[in-house]
């Protein structure tokens, strides 16, 4: 289980990212920001970042990238995959893509202000794995609205082969630098390292790598942030 679940995670969500972009305003156009390509290579957690007992996954992550790359109009520039098999058993793995124009980032941050936006990637995760989800929410968490230009995340639990898996997810802007952290851990267990805490240490070295200009609206920069828990 634990070789498929990145994946699975990252396939379907690359695939509604790229394939269901929000449209900008067509009566208020954009202008494109010319902007130099950006190494992410160090926008990734390391075991150095992780407590004991995790290992990397390398065989996974050639492949990975390949079949993330397949995906039309999407491009997974750094990516990263862990986990930890002995008790408290976790997995963990993100990877970032370059959102280099404005219309870029406000399509990106446009999607995460959809209430609904869970909605299709719960349907694409049941179909393409198997599993059932539930009780899917929107992370509370006051610190996820202090990271990144606009964040937001979401957790729920899948019964994948009849065990219950919490799965948490955040996704983030920081810049021209768009990243996604997930975190896979049993039910009744606490996660070695949690989200929220991942999404930090992408966030930081995301501001480090890119000194890029951050997209301004009408002269205010500005921020979404993931709303109260509540049932999606």
């Amino acid at each position: 289980m634990e070789n498929k679940a990145p994946m699975v995670v990252c396939l379907l969500i690359s695939t509604l990212l790229a394939g269901n972009p929000v449209q900008a305003n067509p009566l208020t156009p954009l202008p494109q920001l010319a902007v130099e390509h950006p190494d992410l290579s160090q926008v990734v957690l390391t075991l150095q970042d992780l407590p004991p007992g995790f290992e990397a996954m390398p065989s996974q992550l050639a492949d990975l990238k390949t079949k993330l790359n397949q995906q039309e109009n999407f491009k997974a520039e750094s990516l990263f995959a862990f986990h930890k098999q002995n008790k408290p058993f976790q997995l963990v793995m993100g990877f970032t893509t370059l959102l280099p124009t404005r219309a870029d980032q406000v399509n990106f941050d446009s999607f995460l202000n959809q209430s609904g936006f869970v909605k299709p990637f719960i349907d694409g995760f049941q179909e393409a794995s198997g599993a059932e989800v539930i009780e899917p929410k929107k992370l509370d968490l006051p610190t996820l609205g202090t990271i990144g230009n606009t964040s937001a995340g979401w957790q729920a639990v899948a019964k994948v082969q009849g065990i219950p898996i919490h799965l948490d997810i955040v996704l983030l802007r920081r810049g021209t630098v768009g990243v996604l952290t997930a975190s896979m851990y049993l039910e009744g267990e606490t996660p070695q390292i949690p989200i929220v805490e991942m999404a930090q240490k992408l966030d930081q070295r995301a501001k480090k790598i890119s000194n890029l200009q951050e997209v301004v609206f009408g002269g205010q920069g500005r921020r979404l942030t993931s709303s109260p828990s509540s049932s999606l």
